[in-house]
């Protein structure tokens, strides 16, 4: 229900829960008043950590493994940090992980994901790896924004040219974007 709750929120009007998690991993680590004492390089560099929160429960507690895939995105942290990381970001948003843990499980027992719309992603053929998992997790959520664009953006506003000519035209259509 959380999630949803922030997910209906208007473009800048719900919670800024990446700038959240990043003051508490902070705090935690460094200290209640840090995040005050922080530069704006730093902040950021803490917003970057916590952006990859969605990612952090594939991780399945293997700091190292975080560590390095921080490292490809230009974000340092020692394996305790990154330990305790993985701690403070599954404890502030149980959520993910537990929808995670149910996208695992039907990958696991049917080797295939099914959209809202019957969209179906079919995976029986390919090796059960921790790739594969967040290839589930991009894959569900942007198949259901990309039919909401399609039913809602692109239908809409193909009507709408039609009956305005002379008003513009659609160049493309990219999962998201018109």
């Amino acid at each position: 229900p959380r999630l949803m709750e922030i997910a209906r929120c208007e473009p800048g009007q719900g919670p800024d829960t990446h700038t959240e998690l990043a003051k508490l991993i902070v705090s935690e680590t460094q200290g209640p008043a840090a995040w005050d004492r922080l530069d704006k390089g730093m902040r950021k560099h803490y917003r970057q950590i916590a952006k990859s929160g969605r990612y952090l429960d594939t991780f399945d507690g293997k700091a190292k493994a975080l560590c390095e895939w921080l490292e490809k995105m230009g974000v340092f942290v020692t394996e305790v940090e990154a330990g305790r990381i993985l701690r403070i970001a599954r404890s502030t948003m149980p959520e993910y992980t537990d929808w995670h843990r149910s996208i695992r499980t039907e990958i696991m027992s049917t080797g295939r994901l099914r959209g809202p719309h019957g969209h179906v992603w079919d995976v029986r053929h390919l090796p059960l790896k921790d790739d594969l998992y967040r290839e589930g997790y991009a894959w569900l959520a942007q198949r259901i924004e990309a039919t909401i664009m399609l039913d809602r953006g692109l239908a809409y506003m193909s009507r709408w040219l039609a009956a305005h000519p002379g008003h513009g035209r659609i160049n493309g259509f990219n999962h998201d974007a018109l």
